[in-house]
């Protein structure tokens, strides 16, 4: 291996030279903003290209951009941003040396035929970095949803990133759990991304400018995390005029308000909440029984001694609501700075009491029956708040300080008790489910200091460096029988991270990108090195050549409790010495055709991932930690492809991705490999949209191999001196079963509406709306959510707890 301190020294010397020779040269810089033409809010991440040559860049997160060493002869820029009409800016004769006010309008569908230009992306368009792409929520209405227009439902769409089923809007990209995913809104952490039982992330759409998803190989500048990296930067408002809006669905109520604020500053609020507590309306009551009530409940043979025999049949529909608030105040004392101050709080409430009746109860002695009352109180939430001062101190240099703080909060309250019926009475209620905690209570606080520089050195060199110091605390009890501590954890650690980035442009062809992050962990006193690396090969002007390499740490666990009767729990835990910290190594490689109508695209991936934890409530003798906990490793590896048809009144995706996630844990499952409970094998999607005058149409068919469980196979019983029978429950090796295949098809149909004059002209800076349709499941396939199995009556049920069935939602927006 080559010494390190000689590589460094003759990257130096390269590095100096190449200051030297572009110093010389009497180019001119071409810097400048971009901006929405009415609202006046800077766009991030768009593109902006001299037309006619292989010179580009993106917009920083305040919509800044500069395009060094331009040749005298460059005349017109092209600026591509999502959901806008390209613009084409002639600079023949304007004054470069001060910045370009770059006006972007949005696409509106007016008139019958439209001719949409190339390159104008309507949802997402893919980065030139590898694994990178830039999501826009502006278009999401057009996708079908479930009621309401998310974020994290309309990623799922893309190749490499797997929602698992219905009830989650957690994010499974490229083999990693929703925990492995770094989220961040505005800079602070967001920990929970789900609403109304995972069904809906957490985040307003209508709150959000732009996402940024790095699927792997992510850039030095981020860290804490083993997998991807989502990155949400929240509206800013109006600063040319006071708007609001409102919306409703079936579901739930939101509102937006956009306001200036002293002629240099804008102020923007949202807020939803779902009214299921307030009004249960019939198609409230539909979409809970096709979640709830419509289930298959198979009978098993009974165990010896017998019982009566049929099947018990549960009808409940659980109580809940969900609210989440974003507020932020902008304001730009300067042109070249800029305060920013972000608010977020988002909050569920469930009560899923259950109550079956008429049951006989094994172990009570005799023919005793009587009703179980199951009490389920969850609460959980987010809060979080960010402050940001960005400053740009020359053209080519600017910085980012951050201060931002986070709270997650999870509460969950369990109590199983048998009331009435014959047979039975206090004095011989049969205590059942060990396995179970009567309580858990999950609290993290995360209070985080970031420091981002970003100095374009010159056409060769642009580097990147900072420092990220967290504050992290996890709290963790769980409780049974309001006695029995089965696991109590608290934890505060603190991190330590610099990093050091340059992405070096070697010629038209080559750039290569190289960073290294140094964390220091106060819990284990180490030092973790993440040395990270990417290449770019333009091998025509259409086909690119990519590549990443990168190790990864993270310093947070959340630890999943594994459920065989059906679900499951998690929690969080501060890694230390006893939980190591988890690691990753990625190795990626692909390649892409890129026209201005298509894009077809391959990357392979491979990862390794060691410390991961596994956690079980299973009589065990040789547990790595504590009884509960085991220690191992995993691997994913996998291929995506992708056709894109990218622009024009139909367009859309075509994807597949052959995905094999698995864990082997020494300790556990007799060491034996098995498939991760988030194992897709063959994941196919397609989503195709249409815009013709002011309708939109669109249709998504998703296809998903069966995701692997563990199924109880038997269950005994064992006396206590107490005179009351403790159970137990053998099971099959972990995830030696998979659920039937999943496959779904979804349309929507969205209207768009304004104000228009005497000659039926859209009225400038009046009122908009939109209604529109969406069907979900439409051809009402049975997916299966999770088995749920009762041991506790005679005879054994098996309940396939179904996903979604045929499900018509309404929505309407209106904006003012």
């Amino acid at each position: 291996m080559a010494d390190p301190i000689k590589l460094t020294i003759i990257y130096l010397i390269v590095l100096i030279q190449t200051i030297f020779v572009f110093g010389q040269t009497k180019n001119i810089d071409i810097k400048g903003y971009v901006i929405d033409a009415k609202s006046g809010e800077s766009l991030p991440y768009a593109n902006v290209t001299i037309k006619g040559m292989r010179i580009g860049t993106m917009t920083n997160t305040e919509g800044y951009f500069i395009l060094l060493n331009a040749p005298i002869e460059a005349d017109t820029l092209e600026v591509f941003y999502i959901g806008y009409t390209t613009n084409i800016q002639n600079i023949k004769n304007i004054d470069l040396s001060k910045p370009l006010m770059v006006k972007m309008e949005q696409n509106l569908l007016e008139t019958e035929t439209i001719t949409v230009t190339a390159e104008e992306y309507q949802i997402w368009k893919k980065s030139d970095e590898i694994s990178q792409l830039t999501f826009s929520p502006k278009q999401l209405s057009s996708l079908p949803n479930l009621g309401e227009v998310d974020i994290f439902r309309a990623l799922q769409l893309l190749p490499g990133i797997s929602g698992v089923n219905d009830g989650s809007s957690g994010l499974y990209i490229r083999g990693g759990t929703p925990d492995q995913n770094l989220v961040l809104l505005d800079g602070m952490t967001v920990y929970h991304v789900d609403h109304f039982f995972g069904f809906f992330s957490a985040f307003n759409a209508d709150a959000i400018k732009n996402v940024q998803v790095y699927k792997g190989g992510f850039p030095a500048m981020y860290g804490g995390r083993l997998s991807s990296v989502v990155d949400l930067t929240g509206k800013t408002g109006n600063i040319n005029k006071t708007k609001f809006g409102f919306g409703i669905n079936l579901l739930s109520v939101n509102g937006i308000l956009e306001m200036p604020v002293f002629d240099k500053g804008s102020f923007i609020l949202s807020a939803r909440r779902s009214y299921t507590d307030i009004i249960q309306t019939d198609a409230y009551k539909n979409f809970y029984d096709s979640l709830f009530g419509e289930q298959e409940t198979q009978s098993s043979v009974p165990r010896p001694g017998g019982g009566r025999r049929g099947q018990q049949v549960e009808e409940t529909r659980p109580d809940f609501y969900y609210y989440d608030l974003n507020a932020k105040l902008s304001y730009n004392p300067t042109r070249k700075d800029i305060f920013a101050l972000s608010f977020y709080s988002g909050k569920d409430n469930l009560d899923d009491t259950q109550e079956m009746g008429g049951l006989k109860l094994d172990g009570a002695g005799g023919d005793a029956f009587g009703t179980r009352i199951n009490e389920e109180i969850t609460d959980w939430g987010n809060l979080g708040s960010s402050f940001k001062w960005s400053r740009q101190w020359h053209d080519r240099f600017s910085t980012n300080l951050l201060f931002a703080g986070s709270q997650y909060v999870s509460n969950y309250d369990r109590n199983r008790r048998i009331e009435g019926g014959s047979g039975i009475s206090d004095s011989t209620m049969v205590t059942r489910g060990g396995a179970f905690a009567s309580e858990e209570d999950n609290e993290i606080i995360d209070l985080t200091f970031r420091f981002d520089g970003d100095w374009h050195l010159n056409n060769a060199h642009r580097i990147g460096f900072g420092t990220w110091i967290s504050h992290i605390e996890t709290d963790y009890k769980a409780t049974l029988n309001d006695t029995i501590n089965l696991f109590s954890r608290n934890n505060i650690s603190m991190q330590y991270a610099f990093y050091l980035q340059d992405k070096w442009k070697l010629n038209d062809a080559w750039q290569l990108t190289l960073g290294l992050r140094t964390t220091a962990f106060d819990k284990t006193k180490q030092f973790y090195f993440e040395p990270r690396a990417s290449i770019n090969y333009a091998l025509t002007n259409n086909i690119t050549l990519k590549g990443a390499w990168g190790n990864y740490y993270q310093f947070i666990h959340r630890i999943v409790h594994e459920e065989v009767l059906g679900g499951s729990r998690d929690f969080w835990l501060v890694a230390d010495a006893d939980f190591k910290p988890e690691s990753s190594e990625h190795y990626i490689a692909g390649i892409s055709y890129e026209n201005d109508d298509y894009l077809f695209e391959v990357e392979a991936f491979h990862k390794n991932m060691d410390n991961l934890i596994e956690y079980s409530r299973r009589f065990q003798t040789r547990a790595d930690y504590g009884e509960l906990f085991f220690f191992g490793s995993g691997i994913s590896r996998g291929i995506e492809f992708l056709a894109q048809k990218k622009a024009g009144a139909f367009n859309g995706w075509l994807s597949y991705t052959l995905n094999n996630v698995e864990h082997t844990f020494p300790n556990f499952n007799n060491g034996v490999t098995f498939p991760a409970s988030h194992d897709r094998t063959h994941e196919f999607k397609s989503v195709a949209t249409y815009s013709i005058g002011k309708w939109s149409l669109s249709a998504t068919w998703i296809f998903a191999s069966g995701q692997p469980y563990t199924s109880p196979e038997s269950q005994y019983f064992l006396d206590l001196l107490s005179g009351e029978s403790q159970s137990y429950i053998h099971v099959s090796e972990k995830n030696s079963y998979r659920l039937p295949d999943y496959h779904r098809l979804d349309i929507s149909a969205s209207y768009h509406f304004y104000s228009t004059d005497h000659w039926g002209k859209r009225k400038k800076n009046s009122w908009d709306g939109e209604m529109g349709l969406s069907i979900f499941n439409l051809y009402n396939n049975d997916n299966v959510w999770y088995r749920k199995y009762d041991l506790d009556v005679t005879p054994v049920t098996i309940t396939d707890v179904k996903m979604l069935g045929f499900t018509p939602t309404l929505f309407l927006k209106m904006r003012f």
